[in-house]
């Protein structure tokens, strides 16, 4: 944003992976200060209020002319908001890591079992670590980038979707409709990917990949950030490869 915003909000650095389901809303920044995590915006807006009612543990600001806070409901300044070092929501959330890609396993058996197949679908989708990531990244240009979404973990995992696939060392799969399969395998029974998707319950955006074994691992959609060097940095600063 070119010119500071009219609000702000603020909340406990420890409860800040509450901001992920805010993610989406255009304009959004925050400034991480202390044990505190600023948030600011475009203008108010109803859509953008019961968003953030909706996050425990957020306090929201009105700005002043001069730079003075007033918080919601009350009437007298409290003070000025020392936070310059802003950055996009979308981009600051990788350094807030899960300790896994995705531990949620369906509650019924698995319907199926992966086979070797004869037929191997392109791959769209790698699940590598962060180091080989982050080494990629730096050397392609934006372009190359920008078609592909990731989500990293705690223990230096990273899944990566969109075409072209990266060319980096990992393990590769055809991912439809947010069902990846490795490469080179193929459900038995064959079940559609929206099978799969109501039994693995996903939702709009989610991603489950199968491993050779069987067990699946899940993504949300709000683990996955766009693939901008920036944010694959921060990533990596955040997992001790910067």
């Amino acid at each position: 944003m070119s010119t500071a915003a009219n609000w702000v909000a603020c909340i406990d650095a420890a409860g800040a992976e509450g901001l992920a389901a805010l993610r989406l809303l255009p304009g959004l920044e925050v400034a991480p200060l202390a044990d505190t995590v600023w948030l600011r915006g475009p203008s108010w807006n109803d859509p953008l209020a019961l968003a953030l009612q909706k996050i425990s543990g957020l306090h929201r600001f009105a700005v002043q002319a001069d730079g003075q806070l007033i918080a919601e409901g009350h009437r007298v300044p409290k003070g000025r908001l020392t936070a310059t070092q802003w950055r996009p929501l979308r981009e600051w959330l990788p350094v807030t890591l899960p300790q896994a890609l995705g531990a949620t396993q369906p509650d019924e058996p698995a319907p199926l079992r992966l086979m070797r197949s004869a037929i191997e679908l392109p791959a769209n989708a790698l699940l590598t670590n962060i180091a080989s990531w982050l080494a990629w990244a730096e050397e392609v240009s934006a372009v190359r980038l920008r078609p592909l979404r990731f989500a990293a973990a705690r223990d230096g995992r990273v899944w990566i979707e969109g075409t072209p696939s990266p060319a980096i060392a990992g393990q590769r799969f055809h991912l439809q409709e947010g069902v990846a399969v490795p490469c080179g395998f193929a459900c038995e029974p064959a079940l559609e990917p929206r099978v799969l998707r109501r039994w693995l319950a996903l939702g709009m955006g989610d991603t489950a990949f199968a491993h050779a074994d069987g067990s699946w691992e899940i993504l949300r959609e709000e683990q996955f950030v766009p693939a901008l060097r920036s944010a694959v940095r921060w990533t990596a600063e955040a997992l001790g490869h910067g």
